[in-house]
């Protein structure tokens, strides 16, 4: 019963929290595409992946590190893995603070975005505010509560949202200059609201382990790795995009980013599951290999990989059925140049699940070392493939040809690797997606018969 009360709990908890992401974003989105001219949306994507570049740093350096060390560790250690954790942070973020005022003007230029370095240099003070936000986040996780991340996401989404709706509805003028330091108030709303909710759990040593420091960085440095070549595999087409195709016409690599975007947002929409479940995924499976070993881990990834295709394969078939129709109304009659890369982009979208429980599977087992290689040669290889795809057909689809292939030759590298780490049966993914219809539809009828049943009257 208690088991089952933290995945409903946290679950749903994860659940809302990607849904009000949905929400907000794709609200944000659908009015920012219809606001902002393109080339100016495009160049606030191009913010947007490289600043997400730098939180998913500081989240794979920190994260897993902290959430399996406490829950493994005896609570008398935990004030000190939070200052040593706490340590990391802040030098990370420094450290991210010089790269981002040395590289501002040199990535607008490879980029052709002159916008970028202002927005970038904005950004600077609110890396400073995400370390009590991210600090506060990774040690609710840890305690598997998910209530405390939930409203400070909400806090930090919804302002923005508020911000971008207002506008519109006002009929002001939105400019990305503005928009930046909307995006930083709303990074300190949410900073506030999690670090309220984090009191409880935030104890602290007055002195710096550095034992622990050393123990956290040398677990957390391969998913540091991993997750920087995750997310540039993530966004290398988009900055290829502007780079190739703005060589020209800063105005036409712009347009192409905004253009690529608009059908990764729809992707990204099918993938709410995948991201909800990867949250709480982690914290899970690594208090299964204290008990279950290696056995809890092959179950998990087979059955949450397997429920994840179950979810979002509906979906992909209706945006492949209707995908000029979805951009419509997503984007507005001036993205239907996008309909042609989203319906690529929904192919790779059912291997999206297997890499990214994959990941978080082999985190958990402790071995981030092997992740971290695979993820690095999955990056290069995006590269390679995406600058041989743009350059020959000196088009936007050809990003995302060169990262479907990326998916493929991935898909297949991982399920070698978990076959022989985990013994990891792949068609029992299938099997697991395949009876998730049944499983759904027999629960759906006992709560309908349940609602429907009349209350039987107490015997006398």
């Amino acid at each position: 019963m208690k088991k089952n009360s933290y995945w409903l709990k946290s679950g749903a908890y994860t659940l809302l929290i990607q849904v009000a992401a949905m929400l907000f974003g794709l609200g944000g989105f659908m009015i920012l595409t219809r606001s902002l001219d393109k080339a100016d949306f495009g160049a606030w994507v191009l913010f947007l992946t490289i600043t997400g570049l730098i939180e998913v740093a500081r989240n794979a350096l920190i994260q897993n590190a902290l959430v399996k060390h406490l829950i493994s560790s005896k609570e008398e250690e935990h004030a000190r893995i939070n200052t040593a954790s706490l340590v990391i942070n802040l030098i990370l973020s420094l450290g991210s603070i010089v790269l981002l005022l040395l590289l501002s003007i040199p990535l607008s230029e490879w980029l052709n975005s002159p916008e970028l370095a202002y927005l970038l240099r904005v950004y600077v003070f609110t890396t400073l505010i995400l370390i009590p936000f991210s600090q506060s986040e990774f040690v609710h996780q840890a305690n598997f509560d998910f209530r405390g991340v939930f409203f400070g996401h909400f806090v930090r989404l919804g302002s923005l949202f508020a911000y971008i709706a207002f506008c519109f509805i006002a009929g002001n003028q939105l400019l990305i200059e503005n928009l930046v330091w909307a995006h930083l108030f709303s990074a300190i709303g949410g900073a506030i609201t999690l670090s309220y909710f984090a009191k409880r759990y935030m104890a602290y040593s007055a002195t710096i382990d550095w034992a622990w420091v050393k123990k956290l960085f040398n677990f957390g440095k391969y998913v540091f790795g991993t997750g920087i070549s995750s997310m540039i595999l993530n966004s290398i087409d988009s900055w290829m995009i502007a780079a190739l195709l703005g060589g020209t016409s800063i105005t036409r690599g712009q347009q192409a980013v905004a253009t690529y975007n608009a059908a990764l947002r729809v992707t990204n929409l099918v993938q709410v599951p995948t991201n909800a479940a990867a949250q709480m995924v982690f914290p899970q499976s690594a208090k299964r290999i204290e008990t279950e070993g290696k056995a809890g881990a092959k179950f998990l990834y087979e059955k949450s990989v397997g429920v994840l295709l179950a979810m979002i394969i509906p979906g992909i078939a209706i945006v492949l059925l209707m995908p000029t129709f979805i951009i419509r109304v997503i984007a507005g009659n001036e993205y239907l140049d996008a309909v042609p890369v989203l319906q690529i982009t929904m192919l790779y979208g059912l291997l999206m699940p297997f890499g990214r429980q994959f990941g978080i599977i082999l985190d958990s087992i402790g071995k981030p070392k092997i992740n971290f290689y695979f993820i690095l040669f999955s990056a290069g290889l995006n590269v390679v493939l995406n600058y041989i795809f743009i350059t020959g057909l000196n088009s936007v689809e050809g990003a995302a040809l060169g990262t479907l292939g990326t998916y493929i030759v991935t898909f297949i590298g991982t399920q070698i690797l978990l076959k022989r780490e985990l013994n990891v049966n792949t068609l029992k993914v299938f099997s697991y997606a395949w009876k998730f219809y049944p499983e759904i539809y027999q629960i759906g009828k006992n709560l309908i018969q349940q609602k429907l049943r009349p209350h039987s009257m107490p015997e006398h």
